[in-house]
């Protein structure tokens, strides 16, 4: 869902939930190592809910400014693999598009 309230300006509102393949799966970081494992099957497969916020402005037709905020939601297997405290995290980019 986003609104575009200026011509230039768009803001996005997101959900999503992630979930392990299987019991006996792990949770992978980008680089596609394990970070989080209940070696003899976790009670559920849930991982998350993540809530995300976001924004862009085009700076001119190829050039955009872009941020997001992004909350997490501990689920069952994060409160079974980890200390299981819901996250945060933002970030920035700047984007060229063709």
């Amino acid at each position: 869902m986003g609104l575009n309230p200026v011509d230039r300006l768009s803001i996005g509102f997101d959900t999503r939930s992630f979930w392990l393949a299987s019991r006996r799966d792990a949770f992978y970081n980008a680089a596609g190592q394990p970070v989080a494992r209940v070696l003899e099957g976790a009670r559920s497969r849930h991982v998350g809910q993540e809530v995300d916020v976001s924004g862009s402005i085009k700076l001119t037709n190829h050039f955009f400014l872009e941020a997001a905020f992004a909350y997490l939601f501990a689920g069952d297997f994060l409160k079974q693999a980890t200390p299981g405290e819901n996250t945060s995290y933002a970030y920035g980019m700047f984007t060229y598009r063709f």
